[in-house]
């Protein structure tokens, strides 16, 4: 007959008879009432339980992973020799060449829970670093278990854990030295959200005895209240309370999985066992409302995002009432009144919005506020805190303070694919021509064929562009610093990375195609380094392999791929790390920082063969589909986005999810010492799949994306723009756009000052509605150019003529009828976004003197804040309205030659630790070149070679080269 596993003794059969006697001592124990309780009344309060013994392989409930990245071992059961029944090892000493072994008990859908207990025996002796117990939070990263591979027939994906949000408990027999002292080689820790957060003396139980110990942990989440008890019994032995109550906050009563792992450390002489797990999900939380946002924001024109949030399961139906208040608005007059009940069935998405009318006017008023409040719940539940959301109308009716948008276009070409879907500006590219160069994906699902198109934004002539033969969705770009497209990556299926990167001239209309990278690259970031050269880093090869983690520099000069070996082993993966177009800038003191959308910002040291260095962790776990620009010199913005929710899923098209895009704001300015994120006035809306745009007058657009929990959501189309202003630090909404731009939407600054936002879809949101919409059934092959609020203000100063290309440092001249009314000259690079983030775009404010007829400008010194390439340059007036830009290359080249004796000293722009060649021509054009010297090896943004005799000659030209 099989063991009630209620009554099964957590120690080998042999010991049931101490078990039994240690389970009353246990109860004669005041301290330990609770937990006698528990033997006693399990079956009462039980609402979950999950019980693994490995005396039966079959009915095992766990997945088993051995080393990282490997698909599972069959599991690596061992007989007792005292008893027969069967454990777990962990760990096998010299037995197997292996170190470590992770094991997950798949739970289930275990819902939300208010307190979880678990029950488990453990055994270590030997060398080692420990053992370690997590609950680990399925709340945001989904499940691990083994799913099919989307795209591929029969093929899976193996699932590894995260501990983000997840509560973990350690045993440590070894007392490392590893950047910090443990408090011994007998000591027990906590964690949470994968930090140390205290260390706790073992006492009499010795952790590394080589007899089963029983550990006991009681876990009760609960927010800013959570806190975690353990007891350990050595067998044989007395209880000991290692500790009890220890507030673990913001640990959330979110489902967990528990998860084991050891290793045996550097010498492999470890041995650690595990038996009897024994997961009790007890008192239930009961299902709760509350506002998924206490502040709302809207403009006149589109109502406003209010939604209801229901936390925790329920067998039946159930209900929260809702009722409007006034407040400096008044229903009937600026909103509509509305009282009413929402409802949820069993399994019902548990996110809904709460309809509210806005009454749009013509009027010209101040900002007015009402609010909305949950009145009552069903029998049963519970109105949590956020029980009142306020809402904030901005008047979006004077285009002088919110801008304005033009008449949607609907002229994008037809794809070839189908010959029915029009094309969805999935990439979007702005070239030194003044075209636009932009694609859609390869697929026959939506129809598409993924061919690169021109886009002239000015007359709206599109026109076919040279194709690879490759799918180059899901690539990164960035323009060279001779105006050359650089795209490195690709798309094989979803998840799977093209290991080719190509150029594309948009002179002559033609690619040029690359030596291999190392491997596949989906979803890279390419950045224009100081010295023109262009880094790539992450992109994923395929999810089973994860993120490409070597970071690749293309040497211009020599036609080379440089590869950063020494960073590799250092780079981790998602979603501590950023595997994902991440946002990385070149930096002023010559690395390049990775700014998100994982937590911990990194420098990229890309010297030599490269390193990583934390540098500082910002406030959210991961920005998701966030958005960041550097607004100044070194001064970076990161706002919107969330954690991936349903990451792991089969599909990313799901709808029951519970992150909200996040609002939060973060600065950093890494010209100091020790940069560390700040946050700042938080986004007016939640936004997922926005876009941040870089504006002449230094301001930041922020445009598209949805405010509603899961991965493309249309009902939380977020349709207004809202603008960040770096001196007040304050966002203002701003006029609404036509259109959802969702998921792989877009957003371009164009010369004449208007922003063009493009895309969504392909795929399309799975709650488009169909009536009404794209035909595409929520794809938005479609363009909205905004008109921001500075082309309202007054006439715009004019550039009469400027030149095409200058050198760092130089001071040049532009000529403008407008130069006594010139404020501020600003330049910006041209942009190459997708996938919500501009990999191209930075800002520089030049230094000017005005003169009768135009202007003397000086460019910037210092190729690591302005890195090479083209940039449109404005001036702008004291109205802040700026000019139609002129489009100015900077390079690095000649900055000055001069005569002294019989030389010629000649000053190089330069970057330091590269190579540069000075030649000569005695006539133009040139049938040849003479060499200067010798290659200059540079330490500064400048470097002087000398011409012997150079002085003598009637003319001599110059000319500067990076050589390899």
């Amino acid at each position: 007959m099989a063991e009630n596993p209620l009554l099964l003794a957590a120690f080998r059969p042999s010991q049931r008879v101490e078990r039994m006697n240690m389970e009353k001592n246990l109860r004669s124990g005041v301290r330990l009432a609770a937990l006698a309780l528990w033997f006693l009344g399990v079956v009462a309060m039980q609402a979950d339980r999950f019980f693994a013994d490995f005396d039966d392989v079959q009915n095992d409930l766990g997945k088993f992973e051995a080393g990282q990245n490997q698909n599972p071992p069959p599991p690596a059961v061992t007989n007792d020799v005292q008893g027969g029944n069967s454990f777990i090892r962990m760990t096998w000493g010299t037995t197997l060449n292996l170190s470590s072994l992770t094991y997950d008990l798949d739970t289930g859908d275990g819902g939300l829970f208010g307190r979880v207990e678990a029950d488990f025996d453990f055994r270590m002796s030997g060398v080692g670093d420990g053992f370690g117990f997590i609950l680990l939070s399925t709340e945001i990263y989904g499940r691990k278990e083994i799913v099919p591979r989307q795209g591929f027939v029969g093929a899976q994906v193996y699932q590894e854990p995260t501990a983000l949000q997840s509560l973990g408990i350690g045993f440590d027999f070894f007392q490392g030295t590893e950047g910090r002292q443990e408090l011994n080689g007998n000591h027990v820790s906590v964690h949470f959200h994968e930090k140390l957060l205290q260390e706790f003396d073992a006492g009499p139980v010795d952790l590394n005895s080589g007899g089963w110990i029983h550990a006991k942990i009681i876990a009760r989440p609960g927010g800013t209240n959570s806190d975690v008890s353990l007891v350990l019994t050595p067998q044989g032995g007395q209880p000991f309370t290692v500790f009890t109550n220890y507030v673990v906050s913001d640990f959330v009563a979110a489902e967990t999985r528990p998860h084991f792992g050891a290793r045996s450390g550097s010498f492999d002489l470890g041995t650690i066992d595990l038996d009897n797990l024994d997961i009790n999900y007890l008192e239930p939380a009961p299902v709760a409302f509350e506002f998924g946002f206490t502040n709302v924001a809207t403009v006149e024109s589109e109502n406003p995002l209010i939604y209801i949030s229901k936390v925790g399961n329920s067998p039946a139906t159930v209900s929260v009432n809702y009722a409007t208040a006034d407040g400096t608005a008044l229903a009937g007059d600026e909103y509509q009144t509305a009282a009413g009940t929402i409802s949820f069935a069993p399994g019902e998405d548990p996110i809904k919005l709460i309809p509210i009318t806005i009454i749009d006017d013509s009027d010209l008023e101040p900002t007015r506020t009402f609010s909305v409040a949950l009145t009552g719940s069903s029998a049963g539940t519970l109105i949590g805190a956020r029980n009142v959301a306020n809402v904030a109308i901005h008047d979006d009716d004077d285009p002088s303070f919110v801008g304005k948008w033009d008449p949607v276009v609907r002229s994008m070409p037809l794809n070839a694919a189908g010959g029915q879907s029009s094309v969805v500006a999935i990439h979007l590219n702005l070239l030194p021509t003044g075209q636009i160069l932009l694609w859609d994906r390869h697929g026959s699902v939506s129809g598409t064929d993924g061919n690169p198109r021109l886009w002239d934004p000015v007359t709206g002539v599109f026109e076919a562009a040279a194709t690879q033969d490759y799918d180059l969705f899901c690539a990164g770009h960035a323009l060279m610093a001779d105006g050359r497209l650089f795209v490195p990556g690709g798309h094989i299926l979803d998840g799977m990375g093209e290991v080719k990167a190509a150029i594309y001239d948009p002179w002559s209309n033609a690619w040029t195609q690359l030596p291999d990278m190392n491997a596949g690259r989906w979803y890279p970031t390419a950045t224009m380094l100081a010295n023109g050269d262009m880094l790539v880093e992450a992109g994923t090869i395929d999810i089973p392999q994860d993120v490409n983690r070597l970071s690749q520099i293309w040497q211009v000069a020599s036609g080379t791929w440089k590869n950063l070996t020494t960073a590799e082993p250092q780079h981790g993966r998602f979603p501590i790390w950023a595997n994902y177009y991440p946002f990385m800038y070149q930096a002023g003191n010559g690395k390049v920082f990775c700014a998100g959308p994982q937590q911990m910002a990194r420098w990229l040291d890309i010297s030599g063969t490269g390193n990583w260095e934390d540098v500082a962790e910002s406030s959210l776990l991961y920005r998701d589909y966030g958005t960041s620009v550097m607004y100044a010199d070194g001064k970076i913005l990161i706002t919107g986005g969330n954690p991936p929710e349903i990451y792991t899923t089969t599909s990313i098209l799901g709808t029951t999810a519970t992150i909200y895009p996040s609002r939060v704001t973060e600065l950093i300015d890494i010209n100091e010492p020790n940069p560390t994120w700040r946050a700042t006035t938080p986004m007016n809306s939640g936004r997922r799949h926005a876009t941040a745009t870089l504006l002449p007058d230094g301001k930041v657009l922020v445009t598209g994306g949805s405010s509603s929990p899961g991965f493309n959501i249309h009902a939380g189309a977020v349709r207004w723009a809202e603008i960040w202003d770096p001196e007040t630090e304050r966002w203002t909404p701003l006029a609404a756009a036509q259109r959802y731009n969702g998921y792989h939407c877009n957003a371009l600054l164009l010369p004449d000052g208007r922003v063009v936002t493009t895309g969504g879809g392909h795929p399309n949101p799975p709650d488009a509605p169909t009536a009404g919409e794209a035909p595409e059934f929520g794809a938005e092959p479609s363009a909205e150019f905004y008109h921001p609020s500075y082309l309202f203000n007054g006439a715009r100063p004019s550039i009469t003529s400027a030149p095409s290309a200058v050198t760092y440092g130089e001071t040049f001249y532009v000529e403008t009828p407008d130069a006594a009314n010139v404020a501020k000259v600003s330049w910006i690079k041209l942009g190459n976004t997708t996938h919500a983030f501009n990999q191209n775009q930075r800002i520089n404010f030049l230094s000017f003197t005005n003169s009768a007829g135009g202007i003397w400008c000086a460019a910037p010194d210092n190729p690591y804040l302005c890195t090479p390439g083209h940039y449109m340059m404005f001036l702008l007036n004291s109205n802040g309205v700026p000019s139609v830009a002129s489009i100015v290359r900077v390079a690095m080249g000649i900055l000055s030659v001069a005569e002294q004796g019989s030389d010629n000293l000649i000053t190089v722009t330069t970057v330091p630790g590269n190579n540069y060649r000075v030649e000569y021509t005695d006539t133009l054009p040139a049938t040849g070149w003479t060499t200067v010297g010798t290659a200059v090896s540079a330490s500064a943004n400048t470097t002087q070679v000398t011409d012997v005799n150079g002085a003598s000659a009637l003319n001599r030209f110059y000319r500067v080269q990076q050589v390899p």
